[in-house]
């Protein structure tokens, strides 16, 4: 199910508003329960672009935390959504339990390969696809396990020698 939690006009629902929708119109009267009304599932959490006057507070993530809140308050799957472009911003979300899955557009749209390039990044092989796609999925592995070297390089070449004060001619006092 899809649901536009937040309008952005004229500072828009409060939060603490958001999770009592929920509640009322899709999962039922209380936290945990099993009978899912209209047997939904998870929910597509979604803000703006409901009328010309809406003045949303756009940036990095910026649906997150009402996935974030109808997740945990809800006790219900959710798929957060809006501005996250990368494939660490994905893991974060996912990792932190703010959504159960991600939804991208616009890095797809950018860049239709974007799944087969996160994959390299953490090295992870996907399905075999058509035959003629195999040598540059092969230069696609090893250009990001040559980036993934280079990176481990140059963090430990940044590395402070020590961080103890005394070390480094420092007083402690």
């Amino acid at each position: 199910c899809r649901c536009q939690i937040q309008c952005w006009k004229n500072q828009g629902k409060r939060r603490s508003f958001i999770v009592s929708i929920v509640f009322v119109i899709i999962i039922g009267l209380h936290k945990g329960n099993p009978e899912r009304v209209c047997g939904v599932d998870l929910i597509d959490v979604s803000t703006g672009q409901t009328t010309p006057e809406a003045e949303p507070v756009y940036g990095r993530m910026f649906q997150t935390p009402f996935s974030d809140q109808i997740r945990n308050e809800a006790g219900i799957a959710t798929m957060a959504v809006g501005n996250i472009t990368t494939a660490d911003q994905v893991n974060t979300v996912l990792a932190a339990g703010r959504a159960d899955l991600v939804a991208l557009g616009r890095p797809h749209l950018a860049n239709p390969y974007f799944t087969h390039h996160a994959a390299a990044l953490y090295n992870v092989r996907l399905h075999r696809g058509p035959k003629q796609y195999d040598p540059g999925r092969s230069q696609l592995y090893r250009l990001a396990e040559q980036a993934r070297t280079e990176f481990e390089d140059l963090k430990l070449k940044t590395r402070p020698k020590t961080h103890d004060p005394d070390a480094l001619g420092g007083n402690a006092t």
